[in-house]
């Protein structure tokens, strides 16, 4: 009966954490805030899910690794790099994000 109580606690911590890890996530890309961790997050935690749910239908892997093919992308790409809090943050702090690049490539017209 003590495991049983301890898996469920166990359980009911989990759910909690992979709920604020989605909001948090969430914050980030869609605010620019630390994006690029964001990203890392947001992949792991797809990948995490793709891999733990098994085979459920087609359309749950399809969207799965479109997320994180889509992830990838704006991991590789300029995600955050042009109008974004971390672009103020790193004008005003450089050396906060030693990640960023040191000139963002301006787009052409």
């Amino acid at each position: 009966m003590k495991y049983l109580r301890s898996v469920w606690q166990t359980k009911d911590a989990a759910l909690m954490l992979t709920a604020w890890g989605e909001v948090l996530v969430g914050l980030s890309l869609v605010f620019g805030v630390l994006s690029q961790v964001g990203l890392l997050d947001a992949l792991a935690m797809n990948l995490t899910f793709y891999f733990a749910a098994g085979w459920t239908g087609p359309s749950t892997a399809t969207a799965n690794q479109i997320m994180a093919v889509a992830e990838v992308i704006m991991l590789l790409g300029l995600a955050g790099k042009v109008l974004s809090f971390d672009q103020l943050w790193y004008r005003l702090h450089p050396r906060v994000l030693p990640w960023w690049p040191r000139q963002v490539p301006e787009a052409s017209r």
